[in-house]
């Protein structure tokens, strides 16, 4: 297809903007990219506004968190939130980018966790947050929780000391449908 898709267990779902490129429209913030398929994508990697100057638009956001520091076991990666649907209007949204987590370094320590990633409209006011991975667990424990859980330490004598969990919740009341995807961390 030639777009980042996501099954929602249900069906698939295009991820193939976070703007529509409109004349009327006019939008600052990220990096801008405009590929020629008549959609605008503007694309973070650190914390900074989004400014809408003139005209309002319906437009597709995905915020991702920042992944989870490994320890003995792999740290998780970041939740996702996703929405085709929300409605940018003039005026300053911020966009927050979640750092990721810091690796253990040495043992017996687990890695970090990421941190939440946001877009937010503080006139909503709404916020859409993708919640940043669990860290992977230090040896013989279990990983973090976090957007996805991290993964579980090994010890060369046990098994699964049972999965962290993944928490990249449902949001709260939006004015808008989303789509929330996280996992579960693994077992050893």
């Amino acid at each position: 297809v030639g777009a980042l898709q996501v099954y929602n267990g249900t069906q698939w779902l295009t991820l193939t903007s976070t703007v529509a490129a409109q004349s009327s429209f006019t939008a600052t913030g990220g990096t801008t990219l405009n590929p020629g398929n008549g959609f605008r994508y503007h694309v973070y990697t650190s914390t900074n506004p989004f400014v809408v100057s003139s005209g309002s638009i319906t437009a597709e956001i995905l915020v991702v968190g920042g992944g989870g520091g490994g320890g003995t076991g792999g740290g998780g990666a970041g939740g996702i939130i996703y929405s085709a649907e929300v409605p940018l209007a003039p005026g300053t949204y911020v966009a927050t980018v979640g750092s990721a987590g810091a690796a253990s370094g040495a043992q017996p320590a687990s890695g970090g966790d990421g941190g939440n990633s946001s877009f937010a409209n503080p006139g909503g006011p709404w916020t859409m947050t993708g919640y940043g991975g669990g860290g992977g667990a230090a040896r013989s424990a279990v990983g973090r929780p976090g957007g996805s859980g991290g993964g579980d330490g090994a010890d060369g004598n046990s098994g699964n000391f049972g999965n962290s969990s993944g928490t990249q919740p449902t949001h709260p009341v939006l004015p808008f449908t989303v789509a929330n995807y996280g996992h579960d961390g693994g077992g050893t």
